[in-house]
């Protein structure tokens, strides 16, 4: 018979072999697990649809390309963080206004889930329909023509948009005929979700102008419209949030 001794060893030899499976079986799994949390798109902070305070509106804004580039977020339709991508920047001054805005999530652009002022002397800059001042009317509101209106730039070779929503704008220490302003810096021919937009692609809605198309020409502050081939049209009034 074999001895106690040879029988506790055989055993002992026999867990060993077990533990050291499971152990590789919990690695691999351990593994697994990293890779797919690595390569999987990580959920975007979500914060809230609209909120209230002060900040920058560029929607009758027109900008100036800077020579640099701006880094935005990429987040999907669906809210979810991709990644980061590089624009050629664009600076743009607008008016500091204060009520309520859409907020989209919070997500988009620079955001990162909150409204909060993103420092001393910074505002975001967000949308709201509210009457906007705007340098062709040296930024008064005082006659009913000077009331913005919307309109569809259709896509040209030549035309660039600037996407400003959800970027940090710096509060500039003068008023201009006592409307505070906030100098901004933006992608351009970025589709607001860090997406890009070729020159001429697509045709673009924005406020500048009062619906003179001339405007279309020097860099507004814009979104894409849809459809793309869209051709140019006066919208009327902003529509209400």
């Amino acid at each position: 018979m074999p001895s106690l001794t040879s029988e506790t060893s055989d055993a002992m030899a026999r867990l060993g072999v077990a533990v050291r499976n499971k152990l590789k079986l919990l690695i691999c799994l351990l593994v697994a697990l990293v890779a797919a949390s690595c390569f999987a798109p990580s959920q975007a902070q979500a914060g809230p649809e609209y909120c209230y305070g002060e900040y920058a509106l560029c929607a009758a804004s027109t900008c100036e390309l800077t020579g640099r580039t701006i880094r935005t977020r990429v987040v999907s339709s669906t809210g979810l963080l991709q990644g980061s991508r590089r624009f050629p920047e664009a600076v743009c001054t607008c008016p500091v206004m204060s009520g309520q805005f859409q907020a989209s999530g919070a997500n988009l652009g620079q955001m990162k889930g909150s409204c909060e002022q993103p420092g001393p002397g910074l505002v975001w800059s967000i949308y709201s329909p509210m009457p906007v001042p705007q340098a062709m009317n040296a930024y008064r509101l005082t006659e009913p023509d000077m009331q913005p209106l919307v309109q569809v730039c259709e896509a040209k070779p030549d035309r660039s948009f600037a996407n400003c929503f959800g970027f940090k704008c710096v509060v500039n220490p003068e008023t201009v005929n006592g409307v505070r302003m906030a100098t901004c810096y933006c992608p351009t021919n970025d589709d607001t979700h860090g997406n890009p937009v070729p020159k001429g692609s697509s045709a673009f809605k924005n406020e500048a102008g009062q619906c003179d198309q001339n405007y279309c020409s020097l860099l507004p502050v814009s979104v894409p419209y849809s459809p793309s081939t869209s051709a140019a049209v006066c919208l009327g009034a902003p529509p209400p949030l």
